[in-house]
C-alpha cells in the first residue's frame, strides 16, 4: 500500500461526521465580519481584497500556505495573490514548495534571469505543478526579481527529499577535491545511494549504510575549517548540505516505513524551512503544500501510533525551543466544498480532471456553504475567545483533502479527516466551487 493509499485509510476511520444542523445565528453574523469576499484571483490584480492578510500575518517570519487539493485553479491562483502581496506589502522573499530540493534549484536559476525558457523552469517542477497557475507565479517572480527597484530578490526553494543522484555525485566531486582518502572511502556508498529512486516500501531499523551517512556529516564538521579553507565557505556550506540531502534520503527509503516514513518525510520539509531561513535573518518564508502538511495538529493522529508528523506541527513545535531563530508562524489552509480538480487517477500513471459533487454531511464546507460564504478568506483567530462562535468553531468536523491521488469510486468520507479549524489554521480560504488547474 502507497502512503497516500494508508493515509487515505487512516483517515477513513478517523472521519466521524458531526451532526447536521443549521448553521447558529451568532456563527453567521461573525462570519460576516471575518470572511472577507475574494473574488479576483486575477494575477496582479489591485491587492485591496487581500489588505486583511495584513493583520492576519503580523510579525510572522513564515506564512504556511495549504491546499485541499493539489489540482485546483481557485487555490494556486490564491497563493499567487497571497505571495503578490507578502512580498511587495510585508517583505517576504522566498517562495518553498511541495518539490525536490535541488530539482527546484533550475527554476530559481530562471526566476532569477537565468537561460532558457518558462517552459524549462516548469519541467523542474512536480508534473501536478505544471500548470497555467504556476507558469503564472513563476513568470510573475522573474519579473519581480528583473526590476532594478527590487533591491531583494526572490527565491523559489524545493522543501521535499530529492533524488540522491546529483547530490551524491555533487558530494563525491567535492569529496575529490579535499581529501582523495575520504573520497575513495565514499564514493562507493555515494554510488549506491545515489543509484537509489524513491517509492521504496522503506525499512525497519538502522542500517550500516545510514550510520556511514552520518560518519561522513560528523567529518565534514570536524574538517570545516581546513575543508572550507580549500574551497570556499559556501562551497564547503553546499557540499554538506547535498551530503545532508543524500542521508536522510537514505533514511527515508531504506530505514522507515508506514506511518513513520511519511512523518519523516515532514520532518525533513519542515527542516529544510529552516535552513532556508537560516541562511539570511532577513530572509522571510512564504511555504506552499497540502492542508495536512502545513496543519499545526499534524497530517492525523492514529489510535496506537500517536501523531504523524506535519511541517506545521514541527515548525510550531521548534519554534518553542528554537534559539536565537525566529520561526513564528502562521497557517492558511483552504477548502472547496465541490468542483473540479486535478490527480492521478487511481490505477493511472497520467493526470486527469475529476470533480467532486459535494462533502459529506455535517462538514466544515458545508456548513460555511450554508452560511452563505462563496469565495472568501476567513480570519479564525478573529473568533471570541468563548460563546456560541467559539464553540462552533472548536467542534471537530470532517473536513475534505484530497492528494496528488484519487479515486473516484471511493465514498466522499475517504478524502475526509476529522479537523478543528482554531487548532490546524489561523486563517481560511474557502471556494464553494472550485475548478480544476489549467494546463500551461
Amino acid at each position: 500500500m502507497t502512503n497516500a493509499a494508508l493515509l487515505a485509510a487512516l483517515l477513513l476511520s478517523l472521519a466521524r461526521p458531526a451532526p447536521a444542523g443549521e448553521v447558529p445565528e451568532p456563527v453567521r453574523a461573525w462570519l460576516a465580519s471575518a470572511a472577507t469576499p475574494v473574488t479576483d484571483l486575477t494575477p496582479e490584480a489591485p491587492r485591496a481584497a487581500l489588505e486583511p492578510l495584513r493583520r492576519i500575518v503580523g510579525n510572522a517570519r513564515i506564512v504556511a500556505l495549504g491546499e485541499a487539493t493539489h489540482g485546483s485553479h481557485e487555490f494556486f491562483a490564491f497563493k499567487h495573490r497571497a505571495l503578490e502581496f507578502l512580498v511587495a506589502e510585508l517583505g517576504f522573499t522566498d517562495f518553498a514548495i511541495e518539490n525536490g530540493w535541488e530539482e527546484t534549484e533550475a527554476a530559481d536559476r530562471w526566476i532569477q534571469g537565468g537561460a532558457g525558457e518558462l517552459k524549462d523552469a516548469l519541467k523542474a517542477l512536480s508534473p501536478l505543478w505544471q500548470t497555467a497557475e504556476y507558469a503564472a507565479i513563476l513568470s510573475w517572480m522573474r519579473a519581480w526579481n528583473a526590476d532594478q527597484a527590487h533591491a531583494t530578490k526572490l527565491r523559489l526553494h524545493g522543501l521535499d527529499l530529492s533524488n540522491p543522484r546529483d547530490p551524491a555525485r555533487e558530494v563525491k566531486a567535492y569529496l575529490e577535491r579535499v581529501d582523495e582518502a575520504i573520497a575513495g572511502d565514499f564514493g562507493p556508498l555515494l554510488d549506491k545511494v545515489g543509484g537509489l529512486s524513491a517509492g521504496g516500501r522503506g525499512g525497519t531499523g538502522p542500517t550500516q549504510e545510514g550510520t556511514d551517512l552520518a560518519g561522513l556529516l560528523t567529518i565534514f564538521d570536524e574538517l570545516h575549517g581546513d575543508w572550507s579553507a580549500a574551497t570556499s565557505e559556501a562551497e564547503w556550506a553546499r557540499a554538506r548540505r547535498c551530503a545532508h540531502v543524500v542521508h536522510q534520503f537514505w533514511i527515508q527509503q531504506r530505514e522507515r516505513s508506514g506511518l513513520d516514513q511519511m512523518g519523516f518525510r515532514d520532518r525533513f520539509m519542515a527542516d529544510t524551512a529552516r535552513w532556508i531561513l537560516a541562511q539570511d535573518a532577513r530572509r522571510k518564508l512564504v511555504l506552499s503544500a497540502h492542508n495536512g502538511h502545513v496543519s499545526r495538529d499534524g497530517l492525523a493522529i492514529v489510535e496506537g501510533y500517536g501523531r504523524i508528523e506535519s511541517i506545521g506541527h514541527a515548525l510550531a513545535a521548534d519554534a518553542g525551543t528554537a534559539q536565537d531563530e525566529d520561526l513564528s508562524m502562521v497557517v492558511i489552509g483552504c477548502a472547496l466544498a465541490r468542483g473540479g480538480f486535478r490527480a492521478y487517477g487511481h490505477g493511472s500513471a497520467g493526470l486527469a480532471e475529476f470533480k467532486l459533487e459535494g462533502t459529506p454531511e455535517g462538514s466544515i464546507e458545508r456548513e460555511l456553504e450554508a452560511a452563505g460564504l462563496v469565495q472568501a478568506l476567513i480570519h479564525l483567530d478573529s473568533a471570541p475567545a468563548d460563546g456560541p462562535v467559539r464553540a462552533w468553531l472548536d467542534t471537530p468536523r470532517p473536513m475534505t483533502g484530497i492528494g496528488g491521488a484519487y479515486d473516484p469510486t471511493a465514498p466522499l468520507s475517504d478524502s475526509t479527516r476529522l479537523t478543528t479549524l482554531p487548532a490546524e489554521y489561523d486563517a481560511l480560504f474557502f471556494v464553494r466551487a472550485a475548478t480544476a488547474a489549467k494546463a500551461p
